[in-house]
């Protein structure tokens, strides 16, 4: 009997210990399109990680941590995007990566040329 409740704590105790491996990572848009004249965006990051990172973005565009709160058991990150003027023509077109410690995702964004 002492060894069934012995054996019985050990599981018990692994089982309280055991990590929960669900995985939160969600973003509000994957596509923006900005005009020539440039323009804010924002971006909400919602992950049960304590970091997301925006990197890899095209020097037209900044991008700003503007808010980071904690709602239940995850963290919202609201990012700014920021393009500056498309003085050409031409319209460009760039990716991004969002990540956090687990998954890493891209960002499409666009911005129309400048009309003559």
């Amino acid at each position: 009997m002492k060894r069934f409740i012995y054996f019985s704590l050990i599981l018990l105790s692994l089982s309280a210990c055991s990590p929960d491996t669900t995985i939160v990572f969600n973003i509000s848009e994957h596509e923006f399109h900005f005009e020539a004249s440039g323009g804010d965006r924002e971006i909400t990051v919602t992950s049960n990680q304590m970091t997301v990172t925006i990197d890899k973005y095209p020097d037209w565009i900044t991008v700003i941590e503007k808010e980071k709160k904690k709602a239940k058991e995850n963290m919202i990150y609201v990012f700014l995007l920021t393009a500056s003027e498309n003085d050409s023509v031409s319209s460009r077109e760039s990716t991004f990566r969002v990540t956090d410690s687990t998954i890493s995702t891209h960002i499409t964004v666009t911005q129309a040329g400048k009309n003559n």
